[in-house]
């Protein structure tokens, strides 16, 4: 009780009426009962890759579980997954001509079974790919409740502040310019948008500011002066998770 992401595979004398006995799969929250399952399926022959890489599972007469307790401990590192960067050259080409051409790029059914991968290898946690081109996570509705069925964490790159795609969500969703000196309330407004859509869920956000994509703040000035607007956009953004996240930021 009371810890991350931990489990236990344990075999049981007696459970319930007419059962002699049975093995018992918990965990400790959402995510470690997940593991646990996994952690049998990858013991009994499936292998994480099993979809991705078409690894076959070995036949076998007979299945067994050595009697007993397994206990998993909390992982060491609290978030573990991956970013999906550069996605032009493999993963986007993909998934247009084969897995989801009605959609022709990368949408739900993509995320879906790499929700499902990021989990059989215990990981938790994904960067959405951003790159000019592929549409923003949220362009899809439904992709940001699928992260949450799978227990999946969703964060934005080290570009893309507030969990927004700058490069493909500002032409679409932005007033004026992406400069907080020159357009305060509108650069606020669009954050404060996809917080209070995405607040709800499991999600770790980017603070600060750049350009868009991986250009330089916008604004200029002086090393000093650009120093003390971040603190100024650090304040604000604050104040948007408090509102709409949680009232401690630091929880």
């Amino acid at each position: 009780r009371g810890h991350w992401e931990s489990y236990l595979l344990q075999t049981v004398k007696d459970p319930l009426p007419g059962v002699d006995r049975a093995l018992v799969i918990a965990g400790s929250d959402r995510r470690g009962t997940i593991f646990g399952i996994y952690t049998l399926s990858e013991a009994i022959g499936v292998s994480p890759w099993w979809w991705w890489a078409d690894v076959p599972v070995q036949q076998r007469k007979t299945l067994a579980i050595r009697a007993g307790l397994h206990k998993q401990a909390p992982p060491a590192v609290k978030f573990r997954g991956i970013f999906l960067n550069d996605e032009d050259w493999g993963l986007r080409p993909w998934a247009a001509k084969t897995l989801e051409p009605d959609v022709g790029n990368i949408g739900p059914k993509t995320y879906a079974k790499v929700f499902e991968l990021l989990l059989r290898l215990k990981a938790n946690f994904l960067w959405p790919a951003m790159h000019e081109g592929t549409p923003a996570f949220n362009t899809f509705p439904e992709n940001k409740d699928l992260a949450d069925a799978y227990g999946i964490v969703m964060g934005s790159s080290h570009c893309e502040q507030m969990l927004r795609n700058n490069v493909d969500e500002w032409k679409r969703d932005g007033q004026g310019g992406y400069d907080y000196l020159r357009n305060r309330d509108g650069v606020l407004r669009y954050w404060e948008t996809r917080v209070r859509e995405n607040g709800r869920y499991e999600g770790v956000y980017t603070v600060g500011m750049r350009g868009i994509h991986d250009s330089g703040m916008p604004g200029g000035g002086t090393q000093q002066e650009q120093a003390e607007r971040l603190h100024r956009i650090i304040e604000d953004q604050r104040g948007l998770l408090r509102k709409w996240v949680h009232p401690d930021v630091t929880q």
